[in-house]
């Protein structure tokens, strides 16, 4: 791999965490087609449950009672794999040799709180 085509991977790599970071950290909107789409409310966000849905695993972290602490979500595999970690507010890829990351302060449609519940569920 040449010079280019490595900084042109790992900035692909890192524009892919920031866009997953941002539309955990901003939330994502809710489309006009979905069942609970309501017109009286156009800017409402998908919620947590909806944005698991395409969630590959959860590793889910526990106290040491067994009470939920927080859980990391895969959203990729095998090329690039990426994990969404709740409990340090990261997006984490690998894909080779490459890392990258990127940082959310808030999660406006409560997906650990979802992760939460179904855990409870359990």
């Amino acid at each position: 791999m040449n010079a280019k085509t490595k900084l042109d991977s790992e900035t692909r790599n890192l524009e892919h965490v920031r866009q997953i970071a941002h539309d955990i950290e901003h939330g994502l909107p809710m489309e006009e087609h979905h069942d609970g789409f309501d017109p009286d409310y156009p800017d409402q966000l998908m919620n947590g449950f909806e944005w698991l849905n395409d969630g590959l695993d959860v590793e889910y972290i526990t106290n040491r009672d067994g009470t939920f602490k927080s859980a990391r979500v895969c959203v990729a595999f095998g090329g690039p794999t990426i994990w969404v970690d709740f409990s340090r507010g990261v997006v984490e890829l690998w894909w080779w040799g490459e890392y990258a990351k990127a940082s959310f302060y808030s999660d406006p449609m409560e997906i650990e709180d979802c992760l939460s519940a179904m855990w409870e569920c359990k």
